[in-house]
Order: structure tokens, then sequence, then C-alpha cells
């Protein structure tokens, strides 16, 4: 093979690895993506799908879902107390400032100007604290999504079989808030696996490249 050709093929090839590494950061956004929504779902859950009284669609498997769910609820109670608490001192702060007298004398206007101002700074720390906690509260949606992704993508033998197969059909006497869960996860399957077929795809045509920079015997 001459050197032409090589650099060729190795320019492709570098090319290819970066498209997959892309596309693995896509499949990966989804997952995400479908953690916040599948999170939010099971939350506003009235049927207690993961609850005492199991629903249609996860009756008999719900203690393969109900673990790493009880862990993320459990995290994100401790992050929204935290976010309630600063909520309260805001709400306190504005009180206060709506009820201050008036500035009769210079030294009081000095003094509530000062006052204002450290509210305000004490107002913005607070607000900033209040965001952090609302994005760690969404990454931790995220994680739960990568978490349970992975089970409702497995191979399909066994018990796991019967879950997949459970939530992929049309069944009779479903409510609206189990339809709108099963429509989540056969979304979040489609589009991860049209995602994962590119990737296979990638990595085939890596593979005849690396059959053709063979010496022929």
């Amino acid at each position: 093979m001459n050197l032409l050709g090589k650099a060729k093929r190795s320019a492709q090839k570098t090319k290819l690895r970066g498209d997959i590494v892309v596309l693995e950061r896509k499949a990966n956004g989804r997952k995400k993506a479908f953690g916040i929504e599948f999170y939010d779902l099971i939350t506003n859950d009235k049927n207690k799908l993961l609850g005492v009284s199991a629903g249609t669609i996860f009756k008999g498997h719900r203690e393969e879902l109900k673990e790493p769910f009880e862990r993320a609820r459990d995290d994100m109670a401790g992050k929204q107390a935290q976010k309630d608490v600063h909520q309260k001192d805001l709400d306190v702060m504005e009180v206060k400032g709506a009820h201050t007298l008036p500035s009769d004398t210079m030294g009081e206007k000095v003094n509530k100007a000062g006052a204002v101002m450290s509210n305000a700074a004490n107002a913005t720390k607070l607000g900033g604290k209040m965001a952090l906690l609302d994005r760690e509260m969404k990454i931790r949606k995220e994680q739960f999504g990568l978490e349970v992704f992975e089970y409702f993508n497995a191979p399909q033998d066994g018990k796991r079989t019967s879950m997949k197969k459970r939530l992929s059909e049309k069944l009779s006497g479903v409510t609206q808030h189990e339809q709108d869960i099963q429509a989540c996860i056969d979304a979040a399957k489609r589009d991860v696996g049209e995602i994962e077929d590119q990737i296979k795809s990638k990595r085939t045509q890596m593979g005849f490249l690396d059959e053709e920079s063979q010496p022929l015997m």
C-alpha cells in the first residue's frame, strides 16, 4: 500500500472516530433528557405505579425500578428542602423591605441605604444558591435517566423481555398517565436506537478500512 493510500485511510478513520464520539454524546444526552421527563411523570403519579398500589404497566416489575427511583427521589427531596429554606429567607427579606419606615434624618437615610444594599447583595447570593440547586436537581434527574434507561434497553431475555413487551404493547384499560409514561419510554428507545444504529454503521466502516489496510498474503 502506498503512503498516499495510508494517509487517506488514516484521515477517514480519524473522521469516523470523531463522528462516533459526537454520536455517543448525542445518545447520552437523549438518555439524560429521558431521565428528566420520566422522573417528572412518575413523581406526578396519582396511581402510585411505583408505590403501594402498582399500576398496570409496572405490575410485577416495580422493585427493579423502585430502588433507583427512591434514591433519586430522596436526593431531590433534600435539595428541594434546601431551596425552600432559601426561598423563605428571600420572602422574609421582601416583607421587611416593604415595611420599612420612612427616613426622617440624613443618618437614617444613610443607614437605610446601607441596609437596602446589604439586602440586595444577600438576595443575589440566595438567588445564586437556588439556581445552583436547580441545576443539581436537573443533573440528578439526568443521572436517573442514564441508570434506568439501560434497564428498559436491556437484551430481550427472560423476565426483562416480558417487561419490555408489556411496556410496548397497547394494553386495554391503561390510564392516560400510563400511556404518557409508555410514550416517553418508547420515544427515548426509538431515538437512542437510531443513534446507536448510526454508531454501528460508522464502526463497520472503520472495520472495512482496517481490512483494506492489511497487506495481501
